[in-house]
């Protein structure tokens, strides 16, 4: 939302953005209870409106937008964050929540969506990788799943110790570039846990945001820059976020 705002300020439209997860947090029992309840319980329902809702416009038509998906799938360097990086695991939910923001606020008629999760090192990338297999396969093998998550994993109503939520931390980093080559640079940094005690932050800010006179989002289904937008992003930074953005000029 607001790098497509600095580069039309400039007279561009966003075509692309690449986001860098910098990430240190452990799951609680009730975030592990609600992905496997939503593997087992999977239902594929036929979309009413005869397209997928997600791209549905505020006019209630189907968007025109092209938005391509171009999350990172193997372990690899990047030139563009200057580390390692490889895939993570909420890219593809994070990816249809700019889907959907683009069809509501109309960013850019043709976008491509890239995320990545960065390693302080190769090492630390191939063992991160060869977990993350791993940990996919176990899951969708239901009996190896189950006895995973009975033996293993944090039930519900556990989670991790004020110890480790304290060393806790999450730090996205986007690279954002227009239409003619203008790119952006922002980052948004959240000190503590940012798995269960400042998922429980942003809960509470986005709530409160609703009340803010200049959030008009009427009724639907919309995500937080469709709905709460700079509001949001203002209570985050004054409730313990940083947030930076900056123009790095033209095309690398």
């Amino acid at each position: 939302l607001q790098a497509a705002k600095q580069l039309k300020s400039k007279g561009e439209t966003l075509s692309s953005i690449e986001c860098f997860d910098e990430i240190r947090g452990d799951m609680s029992g009730g975030t592990v209870a609600t992905f496997f309840l939503s593997l087992e319980n999977r239902v594929k329902y036929k979309p009413q409106l005869g397209f997928d809702p997600l791209v549905k416009t505020k006019q209630g038509d189907k968007s025109t937008a092209k938005f391509r998906i171009d999350n990172q799938a193997r372990l690899g360097y990047s030139s563009q964050s200057k580390t390692w990086i490889g895939p993570f695991v909420m890219a593809v939910v994070m990816a249809n929540c700019i889907r959907r923001s683009n069809a509501v606020n109309g960013y850019s008629p043709k976008m491509t969506y890239r995320e990545s999760m960065v390693y302080a090192s190769f090492m630390a990338g191939f063992v991160q990788f060869i977990d993350f297999i791993i940990f996919g396969t176990v899951i969708v093998t239901r009996p190896l799943g189950s006895l995973f998550r009975r033996t293993l994993l944090p039930k519900q109503g556990e989670g991790p110790s004020e110890a480790k939520m304290d060393k806790g931390f999450l730090k996205i980093t986007a690279f954002a570039e227009g239409d003619k080559g203008g790119r952006v640079k922002c980052w948004l940094y959240f000190p503590t846990d940012p798995g269960y005690r400042d998922t429980a932050r942003m809960l509470v800010e986005s709530g409160l945001a609703l009340l803010d006179p200049d959030v008009g989002a009427e009724g639907g289904v919309f995500t937080p820059a469709t709905c709460q937008g700079s509001v949001l992003l203002q209570r985050l930074i004054n409730t313990g976020c940083s947030y930076h953005m900056e123009e790095i000029g033209g095309s690398k």
